[in-house]
């Protein structure tokens, strides 16, 4: 039997936009009814381009509710990348439908974490069809700055400060760009066009500039991100923009905490930043900034420590009644495991009056243990063939250990020459016992029994060890 809706997952929008027309209200559940299941029994299918526009015109034109319909189009196999927004909007006013800005909504809190740039665009076109609110969730955020990053090829020429200046949403997401962990991995692009690094900080500041935004709003923002923390490569486009804002004494001053604690605790590229900032002011508390200069001193950072010192040192030199104090706080480097900066430590801290201690080398302390023992002497040759006999049955009837092989070895050989008959009479006995010791044992692939044992028959009796060998 041939599926009435087979036309959706053909892609076709005329029929789909013919299917949902005029329908009366029984005809509507109806038809909701058929589509909800016709999806679920195609579930192995992916709706993108026409197919999804055809899904989307069937769900606003027939689905009771944004929750419903918003439940169909989320779905994972449903990409609503391409599909025809402005369709689907003449679709739902032609119904009447009264919850497409709700539907927008829910599908931006829905949106995929992994590309949320998938079906954006879908939901910017319902938003700003329906003068609606803004979504301001984390993924609607992200893709937001995945578009401009990426624009469409028809933007691409325009340069970013532009589309940005003429966006509708910049007011309401510009100040998530603050609160949104991690975005800032997705703020570091380049500009399109012209390659120009780090893109958006330089065109908000410029925005800024123009009284297009808020500059007090940003400035703000970018100290309570670097306050909140984040990775360093996520902080780096609002280290910039922070820089690029080039904010007064006064706006300093109002944040002279904040850049304190940054100071103290931020990563590396973040402390820096609150270091020459801090710097510029001329009626810096004394107490506060040697509370920071404490934790400052220990950080592994070379280049801000030795700045910190230098700060401190001029410090010293402005505040006489104060320089032993201020010492002492310079001597908490002298512990840093640079030597260089362990040395200008010393130097500043003795400079200024305090007696850096004198630095305590340990090393390891001989004792009055005598030297280690040497080897032992090897045990005397054998030079008797009873002597010989007794080791070898030892080693046939046991573990071979190779000081014994060798003894016996060596005694074979010498022996042998001297008197073969008294030697072949103490060995063929033991032979005789250790028949099945002196034989090769396959199993074991690192067994000499049977080299063991064919030396011993060759010396007691030359031609039956050849014979064996044979």
């Amino acid at each position: 039997m041939t599926d009435p809706l087979e036309f959706l997952v053909r892609g076709d929008v005329g029929a789909a936009v013919d299917a949902v027309t005029g329908l009366d209200e029984p005809g509507r559940r109806s038809f909701a009814d058929a589509l909800v299941a016709h999806v679920r029994r195609r579930r192995d299918n992916w709706w993108w381009n026409k197919e999804a526009t055809a899904l989307a015109v069937a769900a606003v034109g027939c689905l009771p509710t944004a929750a419903t319909a918003a439940e169909l189009l989320g779905r994972r196999n449903v990409s609503l990348r391409g599909a025809d927004a402005g369709l689907v909007v003449q679709v739902a006013r032609t119904r009447g439908v009264p919850w497409l800005a709700e539907l927008a909504h829910r599908l931006a809190d829905r949106l995929r974490r992994d590309d949320p740039r998938d079906g954006w665009e879908f939901v910017a076109e319902l938003i700003t069809a329906e003068k609606a609110a803004t979504p301001t969730g984390n993924q609607f955020v992200e893709g937001w700055l995945a578009l401009m990053a990426w624009p469409p090829e028809w933007q691409r020429p325009v340069p970013l400060v532009d589309r940005l200046r003429a966006d509708v949403f910049l007011d309401a997401l510009v100040p998530r760009l603050f609160e949104v962990d991690g975005v800032g991995t997705r703020m570091s692009f380049d500009e399109f066009m012209t390659d120009e690094n780090l893109a958006l900080p330089r065109a908000l500041a410029r925005l800024a500039g123009e009284d297009r935004l808020d500059r007090t709003m940003l400035l703000d923002g970018c100290v309570n991100r670097l306050l909140r923390g984040d990775r360093p490569a996520a902080l780096r486009p609002f280290v910039m923009l922070h820089a690029l804002l080039e904010h007064t004494a006064s706006e300093v001053d109002k944040h002279r905490g904040d850049y304190l604690r940054l100071l103290a605790d931020a990563p590396g590229s973040v402390a820096s930043m609150a270091q020459k900032t801090l710097r510029a002011l001329d009626d810096l508390e004394v107490e506060g900034l040697l509370d920071a200069s404490r934790a400052v001193l220990v950080r592994p950072d070379k280049a801000l420590v030795r700045a910190q010192l230098g700060w401190l040192d001029q410090l010293a030199r402005r505040h006489p009644d104060r320089a032993a104090e201020i010492a002492e706080v310079i001597a908490t480097a002298v512990d840093h495991p640079a030597a260089d900066v362990r040395d200008r430590a010393s130097t500043l801290a003795a400079r200024h009056g305090y007696v850096v201690a004198p630095r305590v080398v340990i090393g390891a302390v001989g004792d009055d243990l005598p030297p280690p023992a040497g080897p032992l002497p090897a045990p005397a040759a054998f030079t008797d063939p009873d002597e010989l006999a007794e080791e070898a049955a030892s080693l046939l009837g046991g573990p071979t250990t190779a000081s014994s092989l060798e003894r016996v070895l060596d005694a074979v050989v010498r022996l042998a020459g001297d008197d073969r008959a008294r030697l072949r009479g103490a060995l063929v006995p033991v032979l005789r016992r250790h028949r099945a010791g002196a034989e090769e044992h396959p199993w074991d692939p690192c067994c000499l029994c049977g080299l063991l044992g064919g030396v011993l028959h060759a010396a007691a009796d030359p031609v039956e060890g050849g014979v064996r060998r044979g």
